[in-house]
C-alpha cells in the first residue's frame, strides 16, 4: 500500500490491517522523507481519533511523521509549503501524546529562530502542546517575541502565572502593544482557571487607571473596557472552582466594578453580557448608584430579540456561595425599586418569591427570580390575550396526540412584531376540574414548573409560552414549545434499522449532555425512552430534544438534597433494577435508561425483552443482556468501546453507574470535533 493511499483512504485501510503493519508502512514513508505523503497521513489518520489512538502506536509512529513535517516546515527552502504543514498539524486534536517536553521546547525555539513566530504560535495554539512545555525557561522568549510582532495569536502557549507576573512588572510603563497582549490573554477561558485572580484583577484596574490618566483615544479606551466586560463574563461563567464572592469583592475594592457599571450605560454591548453583569454585581454594588444603570438597561429590553437573548443567560448566577444575610436587604430593595418602574404583576410575583424565601437565598433562588422576569416580561401589565397571539397553521395541523391532549402547529401573528411564519408546537392539555383525576391540576402545575426550570439547553425542549388560566377554571392549559418536525427517536430507529457508530456517538452525546443539564437542576426525568426524545427535523438523525417531563421529580432542597422517590413509574423496558425491586431510587435510573437507549440506537433492538412481564423483570434485575449482536452483513454491531459505554451505564448497583457528566467524558463518545460540528446527517428514509 502506497503512502498516499494510506493518507487518502486511512479509515478504510486501517480496518483491513493490523496495527503493526500500518505502523511499519507509515514509518517507511516517514523515513523516505516524502513530506507531502507524510502530511496526508497525519491529516487523514487523525480525522478519526478513535482509530488513531486505538490502532496506531502514536508515540512510535506518528511522532516521526509529525517531527518530519514540523521541522522541515520551517526550513527556508520550503517556506511556503511550511505554512500548509503548520495548518495540517494544527488539526491534530489533543496531540500532546505525540510530544515530550524537550521536543516541544526544541520546536518552539526552532520556529523562533526561523522568524516564523505568528505561524508557530498559531499552530501551537491549535495543537494544544502548551500544556507539555517547561514555561519557566520559555516564557520570556515567547512574551518578548510576541510583543515585538504586535500581539500574541497563540496566547494559550504562555503560562498564565508567568504572564501575569510579567505584565504586572510592566504596568508602570504601559504601552498599547502590552495592553493588546493582555486583553487577548484575559478573554481566553481556558486560562482563567489557572490564573492568580487577585493579580489579574489588580492588573485590570491598574490598566484602566492608566487608560484614564494617559488619555489614549476614546475608541481604544472603549475597546479595552469592552474586553474587561468579556473577562468579567468569563469569570462568572467559569466560577465553579472559584470563590466568586471574594473575586467580586476584590473587583469592587480595585474600582473595576465602577468601571464596568460606567461602561454598561455608555457603550453598546450584548444584552447577555449586561444581564450577567447586572446579576453578579447586584449582590455587591450600592443600590442607589446601581439603580440608574439597571433602569437604563431594562428600559430598552422589551423587544423580542432582547428577550430571547436574556432567556439564554437567565440561568447564569454567581457561582459557589450562599447569599449572606447582609445581602438580602439590598437585593430586596433593588427589586422593590424595579417594581416601581412599571413592571406591575411581574415584579410583584418576583418580590413575593423573594420574601417567601426568607433570609437565606441560594443561587438557585436567584436563578428563579431571573427566569420569572424573563418569562413574564412580554406580558407584564399587558391586556393581550393568549389566544390572539397565535394562529393554528392549517398546512401542518395536528402533529401529535397523547393521553392528556393534542399538539398542533401554530405561529405568531405577524402584527405582534415577531417573525412571521416561525412555527411552534402548541400543546393543548385537558384539565379535569373536580373529576376522577383529582391530581390533574397539581400534575400540570408541576410539569410547568419543571419545564421553566430546564429552559435554555440546546438538547432539551424549550417552553416558549404558557396560558395557565385553565388551572383555575378553564378546561385546557396551553403550552407553546419549539416545533420538532422529525418525529421521535423510536420512529427514526425503526426507519433506519440501527444507527452507525458515528451517528450513535453524536446522538448519545447530545442525550447525555442534555441529561447532565437536567440533573444539574435537581431533577430526575423518570421516563427517558426513545418515544420521549424528539427529532428536530426530518433530515438529521442526530439533532434531538429531550421532552415529556410529566413524570419528572425535583428536589425542593437541591443542592443540599438530591431528588429521591419510591413511586413506580416509567416504561417497562427502560425500568432500572431498583425500581423493580421497589427500593428508593434517585437520578441513577435515568442513567440506566440511557444505557438501554444506547443499545436500541446501535442495534435496533431492545436489550431486555419478553412478552411475559415477570421474565422481562428478571432479565433486567439480572442484567441478562446479549452484547454480541450481529448485523445483516454478519459484522458485530457493538464495538468494544460501545460495549464498555453501555455496560458502565447498565450497572445493577446504582452507585456503580456513570453519572451524566461522567458519561459525557467516556472515551467512546470522544470524537473529531468536525464530526460534532456537522449540522445534519442524512436520514435515508426520511421525507424531504
Amino acid at each position: 500500500m502506497k503512502g498516499r493511499e494510506v493518507g487518502v483512504n486511512a479509515m478504510k485501510y486501517m480496518k483491513t490491517r493490523d496495527a503493526t503493519s500500518v505502523a511499519e508502512d507509515l514509518k517507511v514513508e516517514a523515513t523516505r522523507e516524502r513530506t507531502v505523503i507524510a502530511r496526508e497521513c497525519v491529516r487523514e489518520i487523525l480525522m478519526c481519533p478513535v482509530l488513531s489512538r486505538r490502532w496506531i502506536d502514536l508515540t512510535n509512529t506518528l511522532e516521526q511523521l509529525a517531527r518530519l513535517a514540523m521541522l522541515e516546515a520551517y526550513a527556508p527552502r520550503v517556506k511556503k509549503e511550511g505554512e500548509e504543514k503548520a495548518k495540517v498539524l494544527g488539526r491534530l486534536d489533543g496531540g500532546g501524546t505525540l510530544w515530550d517536553q524537550d521536543m516541544t521546547e526544541d520546536a518552539i525555539r526552532l520556529m523562533m529562530e526561523e522568524n516564523r513566530v505568528n505561524v508557530s504560535l498559531r499552530m501551537l495554539n491549535d495543537y494544544k502542546v502548551w500544556q507539555y512545555a517547561n514555561w519557566e525557561s520559555l516564557d520570556d522568549a515567547v512574551l518578548n517575541t510576541a510583543k515585538e510582532n504586535g500581539g500574541l495569536d497563540g496566547h494559550r502557549v504562555v503560562d498564565p502565572h508567568a504572564l501575569v507576573q510579567s505584565l504586572l512588572s510592566k504596568v508602570n510603563t504601559f504601552e498599547e502593544s502590552v495592553g493588546a497582549l493582555l486583553w487577548k490573554c484575559l478573554v481566553h477561558v481556558e486560562a482563567m482557571q489557572l490564573v492568580d485572580l487577585p493579580l489579574l484583577i489588580r492588573y485590570c484596574s491598574m490598566v484602566l487607571k492608566q487608560v484614564d490618566e494617559k488619555g489614549i483615544d476614546e475608541r481604544e479606551a472603549r475597546r479595552q473596557e469592552s474586553l474587561v466586560i468579556h473577562y468579567f463574563h468569563g469569570i462568572m461563567k467559569h466560577s465553579e472552582e472559584l470563590n466568586t464572592r471574594e473575586v467580586l469583592e476584590l473587583m469592587q475594592d480595585s474600582g473595576l466594578i465602577s468601571s464596568i457599571l460606567h461602561h454598561l450605560t455608555h457603550t453598546e454591548c450584548t444584552l447577555g453580557l449586561k444581564a450577567v453583569a447586572v446579576e453578579g454585581l447586584s449582590l455587591l454594588a450600592d443600590c442607589e448608584e446601581f439603580q440608574c444603570d439597571l433602569q437604563t438597561f431594562l428600559a430598552s429590553s422589551k423587544d423580542r430579540e432582547a428577550l430571547m437573548e436574556l432567556e439564554k443567560v437567565a440561568a447564569v448566577v454567581v457561582g459557589d456561595g450562599l447569599v449572606k444575610r447582609s445581602d438580602v436587604r439590598p437585593l430586596l430593595d433593588l427589586f422593590t425599586k424595579c417594581r416601581r418602574l412599571g413592571w406591575g404583576l411581574t415584579m410583584g410575583k418576583v418580590f413575593s418569591t423573594l420574601k417567601k424565601g426568607g433570609f437565606f437565598l441560594c443561587p438557585q433562588h436567584i436563578t428563579h427570580v431571573v427566569a420569572e422576569i424573563t418569562r413574564e416580561l412580554v406580558d407584564a401589565d399587558s391586556s393581550i390575550d393568549f389566544d390572539s397571539k397565535y394562529v393554528i397553521d392549517d398546512e401542518k395541523g395536528t402533529v401529535g396526540r397523547g393521553r392528556f391532549g393534542m399538539v398542533v402547529a401554530c405561529c405568531l401573528k405577524s402584527e405582534q412584531g415577531f417573525t412571521d411564519r416561525q412555527l411552534f408546537a402548541l400543546k393543548i392539555v385537558e384539565v379535569d376540574h373536580g373529576g376522577k383525576d383529582t391530581g390533574s391540576v397539581q400534575r400540570i402545575q408541576e410539569e410547568i414548573r419543571v419545564l421553566r426550570l430546564v429552559r435554555g439547553h440546546p438538547y432539551v425542549i424549550t417552553l416558549r409560552d404558557v396560558d395557565d388560566r385553565g388551572l383555575d377554571s378553564r378546561p385546557t392549559v396551553k403550552l407553546v414549545f419549539d416545533l420538532c418536525e422529525g418525529g421521535d427517536l423510536y420512529e427514526r430507529v425503526r426507519q433506519v434499522g440501527n444507527y452507525s457508530n458515528r451517528e450513535a456517538k453524536v446522538v448519545l452525546r447530545n442525550l447525555v449532555d442534555g441529561l447532565a443539564f437536567i440533573h444539574s437542576k435537581g431533577l430526575m426525568h423518570r421516563d427517558l425512552k426513545p418515544e420521549n426524545i424528539l427529532m428536530v427535523n426530518r433530515k438529521s438523525n442526530t439533532e434531538i430534544k429531550i421532552a415529556d417531563f410529566g413524570l419528572a421529580r425535583r428536589s425542593p432542597d437541591f443542592p443540599r438534597q438530591l431528588p429521591r422517590s419510591r413511586t413506580i413509574c416509567g416504561s417497562d423496558f427502560y425500568l432500572a433494577p431498583e425500581i423493580i425491586r421497589q427500593e428508593e431510587y434517585g437520578r441513577e435510573i435515568d442513567i440506566w435508561a440511557v444505557g438501554v437507549i444506547a443499545y436500541v440506537v446501535l442495534t435496533g433492538s431492545l436489550p431486555f425483552y419478553s412478552p411475559q412481564l415477570h421474565k422481562l423483570y428478571r432479565q433486567i434485575v439480572e442484567r441478562d443482556i446479549n452484547l454480541n449482536v450481529i448485523g445483516e452483513d454478519f459484522r458485530p454491531l457493538l464495538t468494544a468501546g460501545s460495549k464498555d459505554f453501555i455496560c458502565r451505564l447498565l450497572q445493577r448497583r446504582p452507585e456503580d453507574r456513570l453519572t451524566a457528566e461522567g458519561a459525557v467524558m467516556h472515551p467512546w463518545l470522544r470524537m473529531d470535533p468536525r464530526e460534532l460540528s456537522d449540522d445534519t446527517y442524512a436520514c435515508p428514509h426520511a421525507g424531504s
